[in-house]
């Protein structure tokens, strides 16, 4: 077996354990194996994109995804305030006492 089937065989044995590739037949030829990977490669660039592209929907890029995060944020803290607010008030007078 010369170098070249080596160090595809090797190369298809990595790129199979990457990928969770296991269907159990392994390529013969040359160019068996060049396509293997060619394919391999194509299904892992192709997941990688996808996981990228659903990561930067949520990473808040845009102008208006910032301003929503501050509204929320805003928001947040509104509550917060006005729960702690309420609630030293509801230590201070008995219940249904007026304001």
């Amino acid at each position: 077996m010369d170098h070249t089937t080596l160090y595809l065989r090797a190369l298809h044995w990595c790129m199979g354990v990457m990928s969770c590739y296991a269907d159990g037949t392994v390529p013969v030829e040359p160019l068996q194996y060049l396509f293997t990977l060619a394919v391999l490669n194509i299904g892992i660039v192709t997941f990688a994109y996808t996981v990228g592209a659903v990561g930067a929907i949520g990473e808040g890029n845009s102008q208006q995804s910032r301003d929503f995060q501050i509204t929320v944020s805003a928001m947040r803290h509104f509550v917060i305030r006005f729960q702690a607010r309420t609630r030293g008030r509801a230590h201070a007078r008995p219940h249904g006492s007026p304001l």
